[in-house]
């Protein structure tokens, strides 16, 4: 499935999803911050609350990176370079969804402890959370894990007509 038949299912007119398909082809290697970023800045591409969760996820530790502002905040750091691009991204794909999507996100599968995980690196909408093990069990209560690993997109039009049980993560 293509991505205009894909965002065609989420009933978006056909101006919007030219404009998303279009949103995700702007940003290319050569966009680039070419300023030293601001404590702020960092943070906001590297640290996510997640609800439910004791302290908030810092990609950097995924990531191989120290947690080190100034090192991080200069444009030669190829991880913040790579989750700034990420992120615009995100960001113009929201904005050409507008009301077509209440959550916009990207995320990469990597190594955890005792089994592979879905990383989220890059989203816009509600506050969520940043890690799912791709596991059988935890698969059974999670969407993302579930997509993740049968490696097929699942549509949730409207969560309210789930049944108790299925795998939604809200």
């Amino acid at each position: 499935m293509d991505s205009g038949s894909l965002l065609g299912i989420l009933g978006l007119s056909s101006s919007q999803v030219e404009e998303a398909e279009r949103a995700a082809t702007v940003v290319d290697a050569r966009e680039a911050f070419t300023e030293v970023l601001a404590e702020a800045d960092i943070e906001a591409l590297y640290v996510y609350h997640q609800p439910g969760e004791a302290r908030d996820l810092n990609l950097s530790d995924w990531l191989g990176v120290p947690w080190d502002v100034a090192a991080l905040g200069q444009p030669c750091c190829a991880a913040t370079q790579r989750l700034w691009r990420l992120n615009r991204i995100v960001e113009r794909l929201a904005s050409a969804l507008g009301d077509g999507a209440d959550w916009v996100g990207i995320y990469r599968v990597v190594d955890g402890l005792h089994s592979q995980c879905l990383l989220k690196e890059a989203y816009r909408g509600s506050v969520s959370r940043g890690i799912f093990p791709l596991t059988d069990e935890f698969a059974k209560g999670s969407n993302n894990s579930t997509c993740a690993m049968q490696r097929r997109a699942t549509i949730v039009g409207d969560t309210s007509v789930l049944k108790q049980g299925q795998p939604y993560y809200e």
